[in-house]
């Protein structure tokens, strides 16, 4: 199901009894020219299309195993147990200030990365997966970006 509006792509979910429903948002949509068909399938060849069929088929079935079991007799009941999948934390986008940049057009690669190191230090950037070789390569590359960073300044340019 979508949203009118906005066309994000909106996971209904059903208990069986007329009143007791729920509507999760997925923050995705479909390519132009991709459709839906029976609930967050589609038959498409873009795959960006099919990528965001699977995640909402994996959101559903996440939906779905966590109310096995429970008790879902009211909305409220199933509220209390969908609110979860609601309240993700998204990653927001990172907006630069204009009187930081010379040209408000341009963001200069300094601004880009020294943004990108405060992300990784800070959390808000992470891997899928925090394996040992993750966490290696994500320390050689901010070490790496870090020297570039320390070159920019060195050489007096914002951009090589």
């Amino acid at each position: 199901m979508r949203s009118r509006e906005s066309r994000v792509i909106i996971i209904r979910v059903n208990t069986g009894k007329r009143e007791v429903f729920d509507r999760i948002s997925t923050n995705l949509k479909l390519p132009e020219g991709a459709e839906l068909n029976h609930d967050s399938c589609t038959d498409s060849r873009f795959s960006e299309a099919r990528q965001v069929a699977g995640k909402c088929k994996g959101l559903r079935s996440k939906i779905e195993s966590e109310l096995r079991g429970k008790d879902i007799s009211t909305k409220e009941k199933l509220k209390a147990i969908t609110a979860k999948f609601k309240n993700k934390k998204l990653a927001q986008p990172v907006h630069y200030d204009a009187s930081s940049l010379t040209d408000p057009d341009q963001i200069t690669l300094r601004k880009a990365l020294e943004d990108y190191l405060k992300g990784i230090s800070n959390g808000k950037i992470k891997t899928r997966k925090m394996t040992r070789f993750a966490e290696d390569t994500v320390r050689s590359y901010t070490l790496k970006i870090q020297n570039f960073l320390d070159y920019l300044e060195e050489t007096g340019k914002d951009q090589p």
